[in-house]
């Protein structure tokens, strides 16, 4: 009950509403890659509504960039984006159509990502 998957159709911003272990409420927006061929990971797309609603956020918002793949999967963590950016820490080229983000290994953090094995 404590994490609720946001359908898309409500267009809020983020993918997931998430509580911190000391109640504070994570907002996730989740950048998936799947593919079966080697890509560059450290890029992704915010619409402008995803970007607005991170600046509002600001430390509540986050960006989970997934990529899966032959090679391997990969979890980076970027909390407030849009901090970020300001900090340097992160490279954005704005669009009419959002931002474009590119990442190094500054703009966040690497996560362990748990596989379900049945």
């Amino acid at each position: 009950h404590l994490i609720k998957k946001i359908p898309t159709h409500l267009g809020v911003g983020y993918d997931i509403q998430s509580v911190e272990v000391d109640s504070q409420k994570r907002y996730i927006e989740v950048k998936t890659t799947i593919s079966n061929k080697p890509l560059n990971f450290n890029h992704f797309h915010l619409t402008p509504n995803e970007w607005n609603v991170a600046q509002t956020l600001e430390d509540h918002y986050y960006v989970y960039r997934l990529m899966i793949n032959k090679a391997g999967n990969k979890l980076f963590l970027i909390k407030n984006p849009v901090s970020k950016y300001k900090k340097d820490l992160l490279k954005s080229t704005i669009r009419k159509e959002g931002v474009d983000i590119t990442f190094n290994q500054k703009s966040g953090e690497y996560e362990e990502l748990l596989i379900w094995k049945s």
